[in-house]
């Protein structure tokens, strides 16, 4: 590329009592990208680690592209990188994670793409995951259904359906033009919010079916309950997708389908919900939903009523979100089985969703 034209890439990359090995390893991947006008922004949540300190305050002046924002105080990912956004320049902005490393050439693929690619507002790519005690797995070789933007869609109402978050590449003009940051409600599963977001604003969002990041698992990194919690807010970003998009159906009727695709039990996210003061206040809907979602009739209402207003608007193909919102409703059907509580099915409706369920499965099996 020609220097002269050139645009800024702006790095966002929050970082809070990190492992100085696994820091150096991330920005050394970002600072020697073979793609070099960028700013590097780099946000210290309030971390007391000396050594991170001393080598965020290092990388900062050896480097002129590095800009280090220390918060007085921990305010979670969440804040941070609104405090980030805040301060990047760039006619792209790229995250990246402090325990991550991005492929050298990772910022060059995706400006190409974006650059060809104008009606793109998000740009992400596959990963491998590593890690210590773990078999090091390229996503990119196994089948993706996601890569079918009309099932992405879809699927985003009920799931977070990636890309994965520290392979995010937006767009900024986007951004601006549609006021969109982190919803700092969403204390967890920030990336699906913004990715709702994109959504509602009629943004696209494409992967690029190559790994361009290392996507390092480590011991500590989630705990079962920070998981619940991870699943509580996906529920609230998709409560608030469905909302937007059919405001016409009722509370118990948007959670009914939120939770179609969870796979924690209701009852114990529901416990989750009612133990966290943040959680209550942001989740009040569906613990006001609780009795309702007992009962497999709110859920089959609640999906021929989505499926009646789809018909209406047109958002989505009407075929591919019967199969693919029915066979998520087979599927809770099959765990309320498991759990030894009564069948769900209910014909003919559960007859066409276990055809829908099985045709899913079909899709999930096949190889890359």
């Amino acid at each position: 590329m020609c220097e002269m034209i050139q645009p800024l890439i702006s790095v966002l990359m929050g970082t809070y009592r990190t492992s100085i090995s696994f820091l150096e390893e991330a920005v050394n991947s970002i600072l020697h990208q073979t793609y070099h006008n960028i700013e590097f922004v780099i946000v210290n949540d309030g971390s007391d680690d000396e050594k991170e300190i001393a080598y965020l305050e290092h990388i900062s002046l050896a480097d002129r592209r590095v800009k280090v924002i220390t918060n007085e105080q921990n305010m979670g990912l969440t804040k941070s990188l609104n405090v980030g956004l805040k301060q990047c320049h760039g006619k792209y902005i790229a995250r990246m994670d402090a325990d991550d490393i991005a492929m050298s050439d990772r910022l060059e693929r995706q400006l190409q793409y974006m650059e060809a690619h104008p009606e793109v507002a998000l740009v992400g790519s596959e990963i491998i995951v590593f890690g210590e005690d773990i078999e090091e797995c390229d996503r990119s070789k196994r089948y993706d259904r996601m890569m079918d933007p009309e099932i992405y869609r879809i699927r985003s109402l009920i799931q977070n359906a990636g890309p994965p978050h520290p392979t995010f590449f937006l767009r900024s003009d986007f951004l601006k033009k549609n006021q969109i940051a982190y919803r700092e409600d969403i204390l967890k599963a920030q990336d699906y919010g913004l990715i709702a977001d994109v959504l509602k604003a009629d943004g696209r969002i494409y992967k690029i079916k190559e790994p361009l990041l290392r996507y390092r698992m480590h011991a500590g990194q989630i705990s079962t309950t920070s998981e619940i919690m991870q699943i509580v807010y996906q529920s609230k970003v998709s409560y608030d997708y469905i909302r937007f998009l059919f405001p016409e159906l009722r509370k118990e009727e948007i959670s009914a389908i939120t939770v179609l695709g969870n796979r924690v039990p209701l009852e114990l996210m529901i416990s989750t919900i009612e133990h966290d003061s943040q959680l209550e206040d942001v989740c009040r809907d569906f613990k006001e939903s609780r009795d309702d979602l007992q009962e497999p009739q709110i859920y089959i209402g609640a999906i021929q009523k989505l499926l009646r207003l789809n018909k209406q608007r047109r958002f989505f193909k009407q075929t591919v979100l019967r199969r693919e919102i029915c066979a998520e409703y087979w599927e809770r059907d099959l765990r309320e089985i498991v759990q030894e509580r009564k069948h769900w099915c209910v014909r003919p409706f559960v007859i066409m969703a276990y055809f829908d369920s099985r045709r899913v499965r079909r899709e999930k099996k096949k190889l890359w």
